[in-house]
This record gives structure tokens, sequence and C-alpha cells, in this order.
């Protein structure tokens, strides 16, 4: 092979298609906001990188036209042609793939407390933390696990329950770290029995599939006060899919998402858009249109869900959602229920 072209000649077209290639992927991903393809994991702004794109391909051009004087002699065959275009585009896709490896993990929350203690629900094998504490009305706060997030990333909104004076349950999904339908819908009903009696009362905080059941949990039962459902996908049609999960995590990290358990069948079962019809009032929403995990339903579709206090806010990752406005959130509502109990006569 070669025998017709300079062997050199071979290897700077291999570098110029590879250099073209990795600079045509990574303004198409900057443009389409794919971070799991970008170097580094950070998105420029769209005149940034069609500029770039230009700069490379015209220093490219240049350098391959400038090392390459024999560039005019018989050329390459047509399969010799096809076998280096297709190296340089494979190790372009290839280097575009390990940089954006590089990007910004989900937080993991630090490890958990080891003065919590455990305890084991009859459920699938499903696990809680406890925080202590004791409220004479039976009061409690229940955390449910982010299944695409690591477990300890929900320890802030656990510290920031404690710091309100509430008792505070995490749930852990056992070894598979994942939820299964039917034996979720018995977790919240079963910590509530547990800690608070009969006449006790939770609040439920759940982020992304999780959110979802925290929902399906406060319609099907009334000691449930209020949820706060963190990016919840409501219906199947919500799920992002595809190469768009690349907008949130790298490729590695989208292939265990998407291999790791049935999520469209999980949320499919649990219905979540009609359990947030049935709460209501008692619930709150926040999501992002830029979560990269779950989509946002659109302003018509919001405008259904009567009495529910839904904060849209652009700009933030999925995890972003649950590392800070979630805890800010959580802390006003808990507050809001303090206040509303001192103004209740008797």
């Amino acid at each position: 092979m070669f025998y017709l072209y300079p062997a050199y000649i071979a290897w700077n077209y291999y570098g110029y298609i590879a250099l073209m290639a990795l600079a045509v992927i990574q303004a198409a991903a900057s443009v389409s906001g794919l971070r799991g393809l970008l170097i580094g994991g950070r998105v420029w702004p769209r005149r940034v990188a069609l500029r770039g794109l230009a700069v490379v391909a015209l220093l490219a051009t240049a350098g391959f036209v400038h090392f390459s004087p024999d560039l005019l002699t018989p050329g390459l065959a047509g399969s010799e042609l096809m076998l280096v275009f297709g190296a340089g585009v494979l190790t372009a896709m290839v280097v575009s793939m390990l940089a954006g490896l590089a990007g910004r993990r989900p937080p993991s929350g630090g490890a958990i407390p080891r003065e919590t203690r455990e305890y084991a629900l009859p459920a699938a094998g499903y696990t809680y933390r406890l925080w202590d504490g004791s409220r004479p009305d039976g009061r409690m706060v229940i955390v449910l696990t982010d299944p695409d997030l690591p477990e300890a990333s929900m320890l802030p909104l656990c510290k920031k329950a404690t710091a309100s004076g509430f008792p505070c349950v995490l749930v852990q999904w056992g070894p598979e770290g994942v939820p299964s339908y039917p034996d979720a819908l018995a977790v919240v009903p079963m910590c509530i029995s547990s800690h608070g009696g009969e006449e006790g009362r939770a609040f439920v905080v759940g982020a992304g599939a999780a959110a979802d059941l925290a929902l399906r949990s406060a319609a099907d039962d009334e000691r449930v006060e209020g949820v706060l459902a963190v990016a919840p996908a409501l219906t199947t049609a919500n799920l992002v899919q595809g190469v768009r999960l690349l907008s949130s995590m790298n490729v590695v990290d989208a292939w265990r998402r998407y291999h790791s358990w049935d999520r469209r069948a999980f949320v499919k079962a649990l219905r979540g858009h009609e359990a947030l019809a049935r709460v209501g009032k008692r619930a709150r929403v926040l999501s992002s249109p830029d979560d990269g995990l779950f989509l946002v339903p659109g302003f018509e579709e919001r405008t259904h869900y009567a009495g529910v206090q839904w904060r849209v806010i652009p700009g933030l990752p999925h995890y972003a959602l649950v590392e800070g406005e979630a805890e800010q959130w959580l802390e006003d509502l808990l507050t809001g229920m303090e206040v509303e109990d001192c103004d209740r006569p008797g």
C-alpha cells in the first residue's frame, strides 16, 4: 500500500484529517451543548466555537500544504484514501470521547456520617440512614436518593433538614443503587410508621426518577404534608435519551446510565404526571431546561397542575439543581411549615 505515493504524505494527510475532524466535532458539540464530547467538558459560545473551527481549518490546511511538497504527485488509490481518511476521523472521535472524560462529574457530597444509624427496609433490600431528632408533632423529612447521582450527593439536603430541627431519613436503593416498582412504593409509608407512628407526618424530597416516586407517595399517603420534586420526569416523553445524554455526562457515564436499569418502565409505572395533579398545592417542583437528563414540560402543560409551585431555572445541569437550588428551597419550605404551625390556633 502507498507504493505510488511518498509514505510521509499519507501520514501528513492522516494528521490533517484527524485535526480537521477533531475541530469539526468540537465545534458541533459546543454548538449543540454536548459536554461529554468536549475537551475538558467546557461548552464554548457559538461564535467562539465557529471562529475556532475556521482558524484550525486555515492553519491545518496551510500546514499540510507546506509540509507536503510532493502533494501533486500521483495520489493515493481509492481504497488507500478511504483507509487514511477513516483512520483520521476515528482518531478524532476517540480523542473527543477520551477528552470528555476530563469534564466535571457530579459531586459526591462527601462521606455519609458515621453517627447516622442504618436500618433495613423489608422491601427489595433497601436501607436508610437516620439522623436522630425528636419532635412532639412526629414530623420528619424523608430524602429519596437520586438513582443518577452518588448517594452522598443528597447529604446537603439531609444536613439542611436537621439544621432546621427535623429528623431526617436518607433512603438508599440497595446494592444495585436503583429503585424497583412496585417495591419502592412501600418505602415512604414504612419510614413514617417506623419513626413517626400513626400520627407521624413527613415532608418528602426526591430528585430525578426518585422525584416521581416522591410525588406518587404523596398522592397515595395523606401523611405526606409536602413534596419537593427536583427534576421529575413525570412522563417517559421527558426522559433524555441517545446522544443528548452527552449534554450532561461523558460517554462512559451515558453508557452506564443507559444500561443500568429500565428507568423508562419505572417512570411509566409511577405515572408521575397524574400523581402531581393529585398532590396539587402540596407539591413544589424545581427543574431546569439545561438539566440534561430530564426535559421540562412546556408552560401550558405546567399550568394544568393547579396549586403547584414550579421553579424553572435555566443554565443548571441536573446535579447543580440538587447541589444548590434544592437545598435553599428546602430550607425555605421547612421554615414556612414552622411558621404555619405557629399561626394555627390551639
